[in-house]
């Protein structure tokens, strides 16, 4: 992990802060910079991985386990617990793709239709289980298949529960719904 670290710096993508707005005093900038620097320094090592394994026989899954609310909307940097619409999106809405290696893919095109047609499917990380079991081609009494999001029998309409009963698509989704449900 060093060698990592020592050559995303030697790369100089580290960003210094060069926030322009009127908005956020330096101490916040700072903040914005060290978390953009996060960001390059994990695209850095996606990109590494995905260059690994490039060609080789192989599948990459990338899902981080949340956003941040990064003065998006005023002073408030963070998670934050508050449920409002316009600081949900950004800590619940999360990067997450599937990759296939060439090879990969001409080893396993149904496979990768499979995946290609999941696109826009809801989904929640603790499915997430279904799909490595799957992908993997392990039997186990826990795999539920609805619960897969490259399957035909994914249940799209099961409920994105935040905090055990808040309907995250009725609060994020609908345009007219700006308060706490």
């Amino acid at each position: 992990m060093q060698s990592l670290i020592s050559a995303f710096l030697k790369s100089g993508t580290s960003l210094k802060p060069q926030i322009t707005t009127d908005d956020l005093d330096n101490s916040q900038k700072q903040i914005l910079a060290d978390y953009d620097n996060a960001i390059a320094y994990n695209d850095y090592v996606i990109n590494n991985i995905i260059s690994f394994f490039e060609n080789k026989n192989s599948i990459i899954i990338y899902v981080p386990d949340h956003g941040e609310l990064i003065f998006d909307n005023g002073p408030e940097f963070g998670r934050n617990l508050t449920i409002k619409k316009e600081i949900i999106k950004p800590q619940y809405d999360i990067p997450f793709w599937i990759y296939c290696t060439p090879e990969y893919k001409a080893n396993n095109e149904s496979l990768c239709n499979e995946i290609a047609c999941s696109l826009n499917k809801p989904f929640m990380t603790d499915d997430l289980p279904h799909l490595i079991l799957y992908l993997a081609g392990i039997n186990a009494d826990c795999y539920e298949e609805e619960r897969n999001i490259i399957s035909s029998r994914f249940n799209v309409n099961r409920k994105r529960l935040i905090q055990e009963n808040i309907d995250y698509d009725k609060l994020v989704l609908n345009p007219t719904n700006t308060k706490i449900l």
